[in-house]
């Protein structure tokens, strides 16, 4: 997915899905690649200094620009300007343990999300499920073609907020993987395996910034998932690495683990 630029009250900062489940990966250990449009102005030493990374894809084009306003745990956002999609694919040389799937805007077209697989790949449908109207505000897109082309997935995250309609398509999008989660902010998640529907409780923190918590939560459960093979504990481990980005300002980083803030993040068997 593609690196945006998110202009916020302190300032323009570095965002996107893949930068804070990326940040997330290097803390909890491993090592990333990123297949991204990513244009000769976007800040990549800003991102370079949360995480190393081999970065694929396209270097032209436009970065995907949002404006984000939080009230009452409640985020308005703005697109100012979409991004281009992204060309190409990874290498036949890489072979990745884990790929997350986690577009922004329309970026990931089918070529790849038919075809970027690994060992276990997870997608987070936010990108998918949200469109801008006119003036930019962007709300939940109820259009689902897209879950054609990621067969194969094994895990599909989405957030209450994603799928804020009237009628939302948890059947549907529940038929499309052996493992959905649903993350529900400070209340933790639900998954949802087979028939199996197991509600994990959040971390209590003082909430500092809540940007990039489900990409967090998404990455940390790929992790734990592919090192314990329990999709409740590594759920359990998520809610808590998602609690720990979300008491910092910035993505997730080695040396916030290191403080323990939340320490069953540290201690727990997943973690060896």
């Amino acid at each position: 997915g593609n690196f945006t630029i998110d202009k916020m009250p302190e300032g323009d900062v570095p965002g996107g899905s893949v930068y804070y489940a990326g940040s997330c990966a290097h803390a909890l250990g491993c090592s990333v690649d990123v297949l991204a449009c990513v244009p000769e102005d976007f800040p990549i030493d800003a991102v370079q200094r949360q995480f190393p990374l081999r970065r694929f894809g396209n270097r032209s084009g436009s970065t995907t620009v949002f404006e984000n306003r939080y009230q009452d745990g409640r985020r308005t956002q703005h697109l100012l300007m979409k991004g281009d999609a992204i060309e190409g694919g990874l290498p036949e040389d890489v072979n990745p343990e884990l790929v997350l799937l986690c577009p922004v805007m329309d970026e990931l077209l089918a070529p790849i999300t038919s075809n970027v697989r690994g060992r276990t790949t997870g997608a987070c449908l936010q990108g998918w499920l949200r469109v801008a109207d006119a003036s930019g505000l962007v709300s939940p897109n109820e259009e689902l073609d897209f879950l054609d082309s990621l067969k194969g997935v094994d895990v599909l995250f989405y957030s209450e907020e994603d799928i804020g309609w009237s009628d939302p398509p948890r059947a549907r999008i529940r038929s499309c993987a052996p493992v959905v989660i649903e993350t529900l902010g400070k209340q933790g998640a639900v998954v949802y395996q087979g028939d199996r529907e197991v509600s994990v409780p959040g971390t209590s923190v003082v909430e500092v910034d809540p940007t990039g918590a489900g990409d967090t939560f998404a990455m940390a459960f790929l992790i734990h998932w592919h090192r314990c093979g329990d999709v409740v504990e590594a759920a359990r481990m998520a809610c808590q690495s998602a609690a720990l980005e979300v008491s910092q300002k910035g993505p997730l980083t080695k040396e916030s683990l290191e403080k323990g803030l939340v320490p069953e993040v540290e201690s727990n068997r997943c973690l060896r």
